[in-house]
């Protein structure tokens, strides 16, 4: 319960309106509560998850070699779409009275072509917002995007060499990123920045930190890489060489933005073979044809559900993969190195603010 408020607060945080929001509407508190004291629980739910993540486009301009798609199916985006509007309406205008926030994302969600209207609905129906983006169309976009409550920008490189190894960009997409994120700072929009850590990549933490320092972003958050089964990718285990590295980053404190360390595995121990996640609790994921994943880390798949067809966050196959999580099994090889699985349990936590450590491992 205790990792679980953790994670609950540390995710609210970053939407300064969430408390104002439950508390002038009932509805949506009493929906938070529900899933607060019965998630986790049992595999069937009575309440609607908080957090909707909406996959509007399922098109990308990058091929991303970490990507969790492209790991899976090279040619993944070549098959791709974008959500309608009137879908997009019918879901948001049904769940908004017991919803929380509504999460944007790929492909890249800034390709869709009506994302004006995607965005004007969000606004009539007052939602907390978010979007995750590659960062590429930013300065396109501009006007759209500062209209979210949270901006992730996903980077992987802190020079053209790495941005070309880790998202397989060109160079001109690499400048339009920087031009997009000088835009954010220079208008005082908060952002996140985040990294991909593995077992190759993080002697290079200080240059990716480095990269922080010029573009300013409110924070910085590090993944640990989840390679679903890919051999060209190891995550971060606990081992001497890579805490000894941490451990000199969590050493400053002086660091003028927020910045989060994830989890760092440790294989052996029992923990880790059953720690267990919320996901398929708190979230609802869906794509741009309405098949819903039961977490970050899956495929949209039509045996899971579709939202657009009186999906009622209970399917057959839903109630497997919660029952599975329950049992302490892991559902799938892709949850193995899967972070979720370790909610609250980060290596560390800097508030810039404070001027402090926390949350440390």
């Amino acid at each position: 319960m205790i990792n679980k408020l953790k994670f609950f607060l540390r995710q609210y945080s970053k939407y300064p309106g969430y408390i104002s929001e439950t508390l002038l509407n009932p509805q949506k508190g009493i929906n938070t509560l529900k899933y607060f004291f019965s998630g986790g629980k049992n595999e069937k739910i009575g309440y609607v998850p908080p957090v909707f993540v909406a996959s509007i486009s399922t098109v990308c301009n990058l091929r991303c070699p970490t990507c969790q798609y492209v790991l899976k199916d090279r040619d993944v985006f070549e098959k791709g779409g974008f959500i309608k509007v009137e879908n997009f309406r019918s879901i948001v205008e049904k769940y908004t009275p017991h919803i929380i926030t509504l999460g944007l994302t790929g492909g890249e969600p800034l390709l869709h072509p009506e994302l004006d209207k995607l965005v004007e609905i969000i606004k009539k129906n007052k939602l907390l917002s978010s979007i995750s983006t590659n960062g590429i169309l930013i300065k396109k976009k501009f006007d759209l995007i500062k209209s979210f409550d949270s901006i992730s920008v996903s980077m992987d490189g802190y020079d053209y060499e790495t941005f070309k190894k880790f998202r397989g960009g060109t160079e001109k997409q690499f400048d339009e990123i920087l031009e997009g994120l000088s835009l954010l700072r220079q208008n005082k929009i908060n952002f996140v920045i985040s990294f991909m850590l593995t077992e190759g990549n993080v002697d290079k933490i200080n240059e990716m930190i480095e990269f922080i320092y010029k573009t300013r972003p409110n924070v910085l958050e590090f993944h640990n890489i989840n390679p679903h089964g890919s051999p060209n990718y190891r995550p971060l285990i606990r081992d001497k060489k890579t805490i000894q590295i941490l451990n000199d980053v969590i050493g400053k404190k002086d660091y003028p933005f927020d910045i989060l360390i994830p989890v760092i595995f440790e294989p052996n121990s029992e923990h880790f073979k059953t720690a267990r996640c919320n996901q398929p609790w708190r979230y609802c994921y869906f794509d741009n044809e309405g098949n819903i994943a039961p977490c970050c880390h899956l495929r949209h798949s039509e045996k899971f559900g579709n939202i657009f067809r009186d999906y009622n966050f209970n399917s057959k196959k839903i109630k497997s993969f919660r029952r599975s999580i329950m049992e302490k099994s892991l559902y799938s090889s892709d949850c193995v190195w899967c972070t979720k699985r370790f909610m609250g349990e980060d290596y560390g936590l800097f508030n810039a603010k404070k001027k402090k450590w926390i949350l440390i491992d």
